[in-house]
């Protein structure tokens, strides 16, 4: 007589179930850090259209000033500048912006959840340092 055997081994099943648990633990290591380098690429992100604005803060006032910088931590009154300072403080780590300006020139910098990010008035935009004077250094 011939046994029809249907379904799986206890064994088989068990070794699916540790091949699947293995697969999950190394996605879950993976994505761990994603959050973290999403927030950090938003901020990198308004730091960029902070230029845009600088430029334009510059032709309306003819200088940075206080226009773009109300402290060395606060932007100007500008809702554009209000909004980016927003954004910034919702996706940093530290929760520190530096804001340097004179009538000519500015230095923005904030920490990242992975660093720190700087842009100032000649075209610097760069990781890992901070403002100097009025230059990312």
């Amino acid at each position: 007589m011939k046994k029809n055997k249907k379904g799986f081994t206890l064994i088989e099943l068990l070794v699916v179930m540790s091949v699947i648990a293995i697969l999950a633990a190394t996605v879950m290591v993976n994505m761990q850090g994603a959050g973290d380098r999403a927030r950090d690429t938003r901020a990198i992100s308004a730091m960029g259209q902070l230029r845009t604005i600088a430029q334009i803060v510059y032709a309306q006032h003819g200088s940075f000033g206080t226009n773009l910088c109300a402290s060395n931590s606060t932007f100007g009154a500008a809702d554009d500048l209000q909004t980016l300072q927003a954004e910034i403080d919702a996706n940093n780590g530290t929760g520190v912006i530096e804001c340097i300006a004179t009538n000519n020139t500015y230095c923005i910098s904030t920490g990242l959840n992975e660093g720190s990010w700087c842009i100032d008035s000649t075209g610097v935009s760069k990781s890992g340092v901070v403002c100097g004077t009025v230059a990312c250094n």
